[in-house]
């Protein structure tokens, strides 16, 4: 069990190997950083990464579209919509 007021503690549950990788190859860690640097997010908020955590981990919007999608296509990985990759 965790602590609810330590975001560090609940994202041992939530997350707990943040070397894993989503289908772009990317680690939480690494959307997280650009995610600040889009934003301007403070790097060391641990809420925020939370939540980009509990996001990163579902996958995909309420409506069925990868979290990318959602962003508009600049954000989109290169290979998006292609055919066999």
């Amino acid at each position: 069990m965790f602590e609810y007021r330590n975001p560090d503690a609940i994202m041992t549950v939530v997350h707990p190997d943040p070397s894993v990788k989503n289908k772009q190859g990317h680690t939480l860690d690494d959307d997280y950083r650009h995610f600040c640097d889009v934003t301007g997010c403070p790097k060391d908020e641990p809420w925020a990464k939370l939540a980009l955590a509990w996001a990163w981990k579902s996958g995909e919007t309420k409506d069925g579209r990868e979290l990318w999608e959602a962003g508009g296509k600049d954000d989109a990985p290169r290979d998006a919509g292609k055919e066999g990759v």
